[in-house]
């Protein structure tokens, strides 16, 4: 891979959860956990309906390098595409002889 390619900011939050006092929690405040060069790609935006609301179902591709995706541990992060979006992490694997690192990610509204 051209590393020309690896041009969109690639930021991973982790967000932090805490006691409401009524015995749930609450989402507070996210934390940056690493922020990477990689290179995105949406590759889907299939519309579902679900409950008689209609959602665009965003997927996005993000190809990093594996010494950089080693800095997030947790795949339970989300992440940003050139600090738009917040995307899920669905799943990664490795790619081209563990340098490079492909990870798919669902967006979330």
């Amino acid at each position: 891979m051209n590393p020309g390619n690896l041009n969109n900011r690639i930021v991973f939050y982790n967000h932090t959860k805490t006691a409401d006092g009524y015995g749930g929690y609450t989402s507070s405040s996210s934390s940056i956990i690493a922020s990477i060069w990689g290179d995105a790609t949406i590759k889907s935006g299939k519309i579902e309906q679900t409950n008689g609301k209609r959602n665009r179902n965003k997927i996005a591709e993000v190809i990093v390098r594996k010494h950089d995706f080693d800095l997030v541990t947790n795949v339970e992060f989300t992440f940003t595409i050139d600090g738009e979006g917040n995307y899920r992490i669905n799943d990664h694997y490795e790619l081209i002889e563990d340098e490079l690192v492909k990870l798919t990610g669902t967006f979330e509204e």
